[in-house]
């Protein structure tokens, strides 16, 4: 008896060990830890399959998915997303695997498949639908946007944007909220409104601070460093690139770095606009 109490006990520990890996593996990844997520989830995914739980294999091959598409790794991040896809269809899972339809669109829309990235994207829409998910429907609406946005069809992509937008502030998500303006953001500064696209950027480059997101915080000071020089602020320019560049840093983002730095020197041998000369008071005796 007490032999199978403590095998039970193991096997209760385990379980619980591979679902505090796998969280943790999450806010790695949301955060920009692209490696230490996958080192993290492939610990859950080892401990969920020697406890012979297949939910937990499919959600931990999920997150390896993500994080593979994050660091480029195209063919894994395919393997992994679409098997974590298969086991949740055979395990009747609706609402997990429309999150790794939502992420198999990702990777198509990365490879530039933009029309399979379109139909996966709509098949887990009808998914969050059919279970009234609204943080689901209003998170691959923003994903259909970005789409249209790659697509060069500012009107459908400002469309999806502003549906998920409502919904975002609807439901008081700060993080989608935030993912939101900045794509907007972007279709502002394509229709040369650098007023609004700045004040897009602004919002969402201040709440992805707070929020810690490391990845999406790089992404975002860069697109505003682009609106800064197109504006003529160049030195704002080289102080968000130069945010973006350690942020980057941090996360291991070598290409990145690589690309900001080339954008660093360029906007730093911008012309800047000479001082205005100093105002010499006349004394009184001359007025």
């Amino acid at each position: 008896m007490r032999a199978l109490f403590a095998e039970g006990r193991a096997w209760v520990d385990a379980g619980a060990r591979a679902e505090l890996l796998t969280a943790s593996a999450a806010t790695a990844l949301w955060s920009g830890g692209h490696d230490e997520a996958t080192a993290l989830a492939r610990q859950g995914l080892a401990l969920f399959r020697d406890a012979g739980d297949e939910e937990g294999m499919a959600r931990a091959s999920l997150l390896l998915g993500y994080a593979a598409l994050h660091r480029g790794d195209h063919v894994e991040a395919g393997e992994l997303l679409d098997h974590s896809r298969a086991e949740f269809a055979r395990l009747d899972q609706p609402w997990n695997e429309a999150t790794a339809l939502g992420r198999l669109g990702c990777l198509l829309r990365a490879r530039g498949d933009y029309g399979r990235s379109q139909t996966r994207f709509e098949e887990a829409l009808a998914l969050h639908r059919d279970l009234g998910d609204e943080r689901g429907i209003a998170w691959i609406s923003w994903q259909l946007g970005v789409l249209a946005y790659r697509q060069a069809d500012p009107t459908r992509a400002t469309r999806h944007c502003q549906e998920s937008l409502e919904l975002h502030e609807r439901l008081g998500s700060a993080y989608g909220v935030a993912h939101v303006r900045s794509t907007l953001g972007a279709l502002a500064a394509d229709r040369d409104d650098t007023t609004e696209a700045t004040r897009l950027y602004e919002a969402s480059l201040s709440a992805l601070r707070d929020l810690g997101d490391r990845q999406c915080v790089a992404a975002a000071s860069s697109s505003l460093a682009t609106v800064a020089l197109r504006s003529g602020h160049p030195d704002r320019a080289e102080a968000l690139l130069t945010e973006s560049i350690a942020v980057r840093r941090q996360i291991g983002d070598q290409t990145g770095v690589a690309e900001c730095r080339k954008r660093l020197e360029a906007v730093s041998r911008s012309p800047r606009a000479a001082p205005a000369p100093a105002r010499t008071r006349r004394p009184a005796s001359a007025r």
